[in-house]
């Protein structure tokens, strides 16, 4: 696990599944 790339995958993940909630609002 890359240390450097990880906390930017979470970031993406979280971001996408934000952005689904309130599409879906």
């Amino acid at each position: 696990v890359s240390a450097k790339t990880h906390p930017i995958v979470i970031i993406e993940l979280v971001g996408y599944q934000w952005a689904l909630s309130e599409a879906t609002l």
